[in-house]
């Protein structure tokens, strides 16, 4: 027996002990004192009086064994009398009834035993689904009557897709045909849910006139998808002349179930990850949802439990609370609305423990959707699932804070974003391998590793892997691994580039930022200051003529002029820096030598006449780089853009460090 049940009886009976009346295999009523005991997973009563102590234990009933309970009700009415079947073997073989001398008692200990109870009972099934957001008590009662109840055997299909299906208990398989008739599994359903609802609403369109007309639609709705039973399982469903009857019956409950299944697409239609979904998508989605009635001081989950299902709220209030040390107690963090969703990382992430408790305020239905329905769905609706989660993408963003990435749109960054997921012990990258990639961690938690040791937890938030964004072919120095189901946004060395196309300067002053002493001669070179910085250091060794050039043909192919202008400009240049007559001969092939003279010589200069010689120039510079990087100079270059210091070795944990080499680790402090 799982501890969220016996939490679930807390909440809704936080007593867990109380008088009630036994009724003996001779019809008398006898008073017994019965006491919940979580430890025995156990219902303890004992014999005694109302007004004196009970001690004489007189039996124990197994909570395991409890099979159905339900409130017995006399012409039409509730009492405050339960009945409770038990499986076989028990020794109440005929069940055990229970009456209470106050109607909230009884509710209080009907709705905690049925925590425990493998099923529930036809009325309670109609009360737990949809319908009774608009069935009166009343119409429930006659709609139980109506219905018709039929065991399927594991494997059998169900083949009547005229009528209106209510899944009593077990498990239903939802299969969906393709064109080319091949069934896919698609979900499985939970008791409560409702299977071709759109008969009861078709039927109420079409109750008085075109009867048969709506038999044939309905029909053709359904025919695409085949309901398969996966275990044993009960199905109450409503003939068509009893659905008939009832909607004649009751004509004000026919335009509330209209926009009850109307509202639902509507509802969705609203929730950020659903609404731009077309009307041909909105209808698979909602074949693998879920439906659960609350009813007040409900709680739909626990803080700690783990996670499966997305939840959206369709009507009522629930509270969203989370266990305050402080307070010794819950705390209310907000209170959710109908339209209001949550949970989402339980769709890319099953198993994620919840990290606050719902409760509902009052009566209230909320649909959700599990994990593996959700992936089905995206498959078989041909979604990108980067596209849908763009939200927890953003999300990302604002707590991960990355500096580096100021000044570029969230948006952008998000299409570039990609999700991956990892199981516990799941290995993301190991040490040695080349890096390229980026990585922000959503949820979840990563272990650097080197060595089968720990040297640092990365959580929620945190990011590493930037340097593999600017430098050519590192090596990653440790391993990383998920040490629990975890989430990642990734970020290709392709996608990051894209975001700097045409503004090589902007990218010069990230790639220093991240690559700090391990940076690249080419983002030096872009920046105004390091530029600068480094053209006096060539003038120290008395270089300074290949970086001289460098500046003139790059201006020169930026250059928006005439082509006299462009032919006067390539003159000067070639004679300042190209042949054996220039002032400060470069040190260029005789091949480029050779081909720039000709260009300019017979007036074809153009931008693109100095671009392989530009390219050969950053070459030789490229041999001064190691050089400048020693100096002090470069050390004042680097504190002053604010680069992250990225060291050969890892330090151990403990360590002042901004940053982790390679990894690269956590924002800076």
């Amino acid at each position: 027996m799982s501890d969220s049940q016996w939490k679930r009886v807390e909440a809704l009976f936080p007593e867990m002990e109380g008088w009630m009346e036994k009724r003996s295999k001779m019809g008398f009523w006898q008073p017994r004192f019965f006491r919940f005991k979580p430890e025995h997973e156990s219902l303890v009563y004992f014999a005694g009086n109302f007004d004196t102590k009970a001690q004489d234990v007189r039996g124990e009933l197994d909570v395991h064994k409890i099979l159905e309970v339900e409130r017995i009700e006399k012409r039409n009415s509730p009492t405050n009398s339960f009945y409770i079947k038990f499986a076989p073997g028990h020794g109440f073989d005929r069940g055990l009834y229970l009456r209470c001398g106050r109607e909230e008692d009884a509710i209080a200990w009907l709705r905690s035993l049925q925590v425990f109870a493998k099923s529930w009972s036809p009325l309670d099934t109609i009360r737990r689904s949809a319908l009774s957001l608009v069935f009166s008590d009343e119409m429930i009662r006659e709609f139980n009557k109506l219905l018709v109840i039929r065991t399927y055997a594991q494997g059998e299909a169900v083949i009547d897709t005229d009528s209106f299906y209510l899944l009593k208990e077990g498990k239903i398989g939802v299969y969906v045909r393709n064109r080319e008739g091949k069934e896919q599994f698609y979900c499985d359903t939970t008791p409560v849910c409702l299977f071709n609802e759109m008969a009861l609403v078709n039927s109420i369109r079409n109750v008085s006139s075109r009867r048969q007309s709506a038999r044939v639609s309905v029909h053709k709705q359904s025919s695409r998808v085949v309901l398969k039973a996966k275990e044993k399982s009960v199905l109450m469903y409503l003939p068509y002349k009893n659905r008939t009857g009832f909607l004649n019956k009751y004509g004000e409950v026919c335009g509330r179930l209209d926009v009850l299944f109307r509202n639902i697409n509507t509802c969705l239609s609203k929730i950020p990850l659903f609404q731009d979904l077309s009307a041909v998508n909105m209808q698979k989605l909602k074949l693998g949802l879920h439906y659960h009635s609350l009813d007040k001081d409900e709680v739909l989950f626990f803080e700690g439990e783990p996670g499966s299902e997305y939840y959206i709220v369709y009507s009522g209030t629930l509270d969203v609370t989370q266990y305050s040390p402080q307070n010794d107690g819950q705390v209310v963090l907000k209170t959710l609305k109908p339209g209001d969703s949550f949970g989402e990382i339980a769709l890319l992430l099953a198993g994620v423990p919840r990290t606050a408790t719902v409760r509902a305020k009052e009566k209230s239905l909320v649909l959700s959707l599990d994990e593996h329905t959700f992936r089905t769905f995206i498959r078989v609706a041909q979604l990108d699932m980067n596209v849908l989660m763009r939200k927890e993408i953003l999300n990302t963003f604002d707590k991960c804070g990355i500096p580096f990435f100021a000044g570029i749109p969230k948006e952008e960054l998000a299409r570039a974003c990609k999700i991956e997921t990892y199981d516990k012990d799941t290995v993301i990258f190991k040490e040695g391998d080349l890096g390229d990639k980026f990585y922000m961690i959503s949820h979840g938690c990563v272990a650097a590793m080197r060595e089968e040791k720990t040297l640092k937890e990365l959580e929620r938030g945190d990011y590493f892997g930037e340097v593999a964004l600017v430098v050519d072919e590192t090596a990653r120095t440790a391993t990383c691994k998920a040490t629990m189901p975890t989430m990642l946004l990734s970020i290709s060395k392709k996608g990051f580039q894209t975001f700097f196309a045409g503004r090589p300067e902007a990218l010069a002053e990230v790639e220093l930022k991240i690559a700090g002493s391990k940076c690249r001669l080419k983002p030096i070179l872009y920046h105004k200051m390091g530029l600068e910085l480094f053209t006096e250091h060539l003038k120290v060794q008395m270089a300074e003529e290949t970086i001289e050039f460098w500046k003139s043909v790059r201006n020169y192919r930026k250059l928006d002029a005439d082509g006299d202008e462009l032919q006067e400009k390539a003159e000067s240049i070639c004679k300042d820096y190209i042949g054996d007559t220039a002032k400060t001969q470069v040190n260029l092939s005789a091949d480029m030598v050779e081909k720039i003279q000709r260009d300019i010589a017979d007036g074809n200069a153009n931008n693109t006449t100095f671009r392989d010689a530009e390219s050969e120039a950053v070459s030789l510079l490229a041999d001064k780089l190691a050089g400048f990087k020693r100096s002090e100079a470069f050390a004042k270059f680097l504190k002053s853009v604010g680069g992250y210091e990225v060291g050969d070795k890892m330090k151990k944990p403990g360590a002042k460090q901004r940053r982790i080499s390679h990894l690269d680790g956590r924002r800076p402090s």
